[in-house]
């Protein structure tokens, strides 16, 4: 099970890095992987420049990563559904898009 989630994190990083490349015309390569824990599926990632953050979605919960820590350092815990995270770093606000409760979490 655990092997199933660390492939479909990695298949999602090279898909990311894929698309990016792409976009920006330039070549990138992946500089390193991280297992995260989680009994979901991972669904969705945004990623705020300047607190080095990445907010990962998954089931009923959002993980914020440290990428400069490279470990979890918090959740946003019931998030029933989540799909999206919209980041309003000069409100000092996120938002989640919570589809199977049909809400939003409002977070700081």
């Amino acid at each position: 099970m655990l092997n199933k989630k660390i492939a479909r994190f990695l298949s999602l990083l090279l898909l990311l890095s894929c698309a990016v490349s792409h976009a920006l015309g330039s070549e990138l390569h992946l500089v390193s992987t991280q297992a995260i824990a989680g009994d979901t599926k991972w669904d969705n990632l945004s990623f705020e420049a300047g607190s080095h953050r990445l907010f990962i979605t998954h089931g009923d919960r959002v993980d914020v990563y440290d990428t400069l820590e490279r470990k979890v350092i918090g959740a946003i815990p019931n998030t029933l559904g989540v799909h999206g995270v919209a980041l309003a770093p000069e409100l000092d606000r996120g938002y989640t898009s919570n589809g199977l409760s049909s809400t939003v979490t409002v977070s700081r």
